[in-house]
């Protein structure tokens, strides 16, 4: 079979557009307190997705994933095509896969029991990874080929990122003073924008004007001391 021109990045930024464009949950990346989502949001702890919403999951531990917490997928109208259980790591699975089988199988929902992501290329950072395989990308996909789906998701306990990843990220980022905005101290032009919003509210016309026009001269002072801040930690 011949392999794609594509990247696992470049598919994954294809299908993180489409799934927004059309409201589906889909899940970026990972850590071992939470999750990430496309839209940018943050989940701390296990989570229930699905194809438009992602909530909270409570289970203390992998052990603690069995028929009493899953139960609740099955009363879901219409019935799901397939539930995924992400159990955090490989170690987990076949425990978890003896807990909850008969009973998903006993109402005839499908079941894919697998860890919740297998480290493999991409490290953001020294917390957070790109999602390769696993349950994680396999409810990605069938969700964004309008399959009912659902993920019980836990966090991996293990989440080692190695050297050589960690450098073959670091490839990939852009060097700080070639980006738009200083990543190092924050934006002064997002700060002016809520700062005269606020002040159109509370101040008459000729007040505000007043106001944003010393605001102005202000992000002026602002926006040089970022510049020269940059040209400083250039030199070191």
């Amino acid at each position: 079979m011949c392999k794609s021109d594509l990247s696992e990045r470049t598919r994954m930024s294809y299908l993180s557009g489409d799934m927004m464009e059309n409201n589906l949950v889909g899940i970026r990346t990972i850590s071992r307190i939470g999750f990430r989502l496309f839209d940018g949001s943050f989940l701390y702890g296990p989570i229930a997705v699905f194809p438009k919403a992602a909530l909270s999951w409570r289970v203390l531990s992998p052990d603690h994933i069995n028929e009493e917490s899953i139960e609740f997928f099955t009363l879901l109208e219409p019935k799901l095509d397939v539930l995924i259980v992400g159990v955090g790591d490989r170690q987990n699975i076949d425990p978890v896969r003896a807990r909850i089988t008969r009973l998903l199988s006993k109402h005839r929902i499908g079941l894919e029991i697998m860890d919740t992501v297998r480290l493999k290329n991409y490290v953001l950072g020294m917390f957070f990874v790109y999602l390769q395989e696993e349950a994680i990308p396999t409810f990605n996909y069938l969700n964004s080929e309008r399959r009912y789906v659902a993920a019980a998701l836990y966090p991996p306990d293990d989440l080692i990122v190695t050297d050589e990843q960690h450098g073959e990220v670091l490839q990939l980022l852009k060097n700080f003073d070639t980006l738009d905005e200083n990543p190092f101290f924050p934006s002064a032009s997002l700060l002016e924008d809520r700062a005269k919003v606020t002040i159109r509210k509370l101040w008459s016309s000729e007040e505000a004007e007043q106001i944003e026009k010393l605001l102005d001269e202000r992000y002026e002072e602002y926006k040089a001391a970022d510049e020269e801040r940059i040209l400083k930690l250039k030199d070191r």
